[in-house]
């Protein structure tokens, strides 16, 4: 089976959700939205970090077998366009996005075994 594709977001992150009631009332900054695969918005929202994000989504919807292994490449693929995008603008990297590189998570799979 193939990633499903659709709109995605792009930028679901917890800064650009607003909650009332502890309901989710809002979703904010929608200009990086594209058609891409599904799975490739919850990498980016799931940043290396935010498990429950992913764990979440899979409740409501599964992720096949395929998604979840694109999840870490889509991952590192974000970040290294990111670092590009920054030495092509001359913004000098913080550290935070080679941090990011060398993190290896059990929800990453074989991936994060990989480069131990």
């Amino acid at each position: 089976m193939s990633s499903p594709v659709g709109r995605i977001r792009h930028d679901f992150t917890p800064w650009n959700l607003r909650f009332k009631d502890g309901r989710l009332s809002a979703i904010l900054d929608f200009e990086l939205a594209h058609w891409d695969h599904r799975i490739g918005d919850f990498a980016l929202s799931w940043r290396g970090k935010y498990n429950d994000v992913l764990h979440g989504y899979a409740e409501v919807s599964l992720l096949e077998s395929e998604e979840w292994a694109l999840l870490t490449p889509l991952w590192w693929a974000s970040l290294i366009d990111g670092a590009c995008q920054n030495m092509r603008n001359g913004i000098r990297d913080d550290g935070w996005i080679i941090k990011k590189l060398l993190q290896h998570l059990a929800l990453m799979g074989p991936d994060a075994a990989e480069f131990r």
